[in-house]
C-alpha cells in the first residue's frame, strides 16, 4: 500500500520516520531502491524518494491523528493535487 513503508498494512508515525532513514541510506549509498519500494515510497509521484515525500506522509499521519477521513490517496489528491490511480500498487499486489 502506498505510504506504508513496514509493510504492517496501515500508515502511522513509524511510516515517515522509515521512510526517511531510507532516504538517507539510499542518499549514503548510492543505490536506487527497487521499483516496488519505489512505488510504496514516491508518496508525492515525483520520481523520486525524498524529504519530500517523508514530509508528505508526516503530514497525512498528523492529519489522520487529528481525525482525517480519508486515505493517503485521498489526501495527496486533496492536499497537494496529485492524483494517484487507487490501484497502483496492485501491479505488484494483485486484487484478490
Amino acid at each position: 500500500m502506498i505510504g506504508d513503508i513496514n509493510g504492517d498494512g496501515k500508515i502511522n508515525s513509524v511510516d515517515p520516520s522509515l521512510l526517511l532513514s531510507l532516504y538517507a541510506d539510499m542518499a549514503k549509498s548510492d543505490e536506487d531502491a527497487d521499483l516496488e519500494t519505489f512505488f510504496i515510497c514516491d508518496i508525492n509521484r515525483d520520481g523520486s524518494i525524498d524529504a519530500r515525500d517523508a514530509s508528505a506522509l508526516l503530514a497525512y499521519v498528523a492529519d489522520l491523528n487529528n481525525g482525517y477521513p480519508g486515505t493517503i490517496i485521498d489526501y495527496m489528491y486533496e492536499f497537494y493535487g496529485i492524483i494517484i490511480h487507487p490501484h497502483y500498487y496492485r501491479i505488484f499486489k494483485p486484487a484478490e
